[in-house]
């Protein structure tokens, strides 16, 4: 192979790293070895994978120096790519920009592929996407999500996903919101789907959220501010709604 896509992080962080691996081997002709490449087909997004061995050993590259060469600002590396280091989450604002417009790109076979596509453009509902697992931290917390209910409006029905669904704060908007129901899945794949076709999309921080907003095309999605930031900054796009 020329690109080893593998590398650190959960599941969406690899959906990333992916998916600029694709974009980078189609325009070269690469061979690519992909993390989680059975997951992202059944999202709906194509892997490409080509025939092209570069010689030599595995070089570390970082996302920025990918981007320069996809937007025509740099050569092609003459040795094998490895993404397998920290330089390589594709989560700042220009690659965002970029993965994006890959996605809307592809958006007739992401739709196809959701099993429940049914619901696209055919509810007022809202779905909460509550990161906290190993960084409750940074949860932007209980009054971001109140805040963002109170932007969808006074009748609130709809589902909440976390990795932590017996934390305290996932049991006090149930409390609070009787109309919000937890889903409990372990298949992140279809909790990414089913997110995505939700009327409105309240996010955490992290790439799980930010994936379920990318593929989220006929949502409002809603999403909190920072000062600093754990992850990428994958939020400030300009179509969602800032919720201050």
């Amino acid at each position: 192979m020329s690109i080893d896509a593998t590398g650190p992080g959960r599941f969406c962080n690899q959906v990333i790293r992916s998916s600029f691996a694709s974009i980078l081997a189609k325009k070269l002709d690469l061979a690519v070895e992909y993390a989680y490449g059975a997951e992202l087909g059944r999202l709906g997004l194509e892997l490409f994978n080509g025939s092209v061995v570069l010689p030599g050993e595995f070089t570390p590259t970082t996302d920025g120096a990918v981007l320069d060469i996809l937007e025509g600002r740099a050569p092609p590396a003459t040795t094998k790519y490895s993404f397998n280091n920290d330089d390589c989450y594709f989560q700042g604002k220009p690659q965002t920009a970029f993965l994006r417009e890959w996605i809307k790109n592809q958006e007739d076979k992401i739709r196809a592929a959701n099993p429940f596509a049914g619901r696209y453009r055919n509810n007022s509902e809202v779905f909460l996407h509550v990161r906290l697992g190993d960084v409750p931290a940074f949860s932007p917390g209980i009054d971001f999500f109140r805040a963002a209910l109170g932007r969808v409006g006074p009748q609130i029905t709809g589902c909440i996903s976390s990795d932590s669904p017996g934390h305290p704060l996932v049991q006090q908007l149930v409390s609070e919101y009787p109309g919000l129901q937890v889903v409990h899945t372990g298949d992140l794949v279809q909790i990414i789907q089913f997110a995505s076709t939700f009327a409105h999309v309240v996010l955490s921080h992290g790439s799980f959220s930010a994936v379920i907003g990318f593929l989220a095309f006929d949502s409002t999605v809603y999403y909190a501010p920072y000062n600093t930031i754990w992850c990428g900054d994958m939020f400030t796009q300009p179509d969602w709604v800032l919720v201050d």
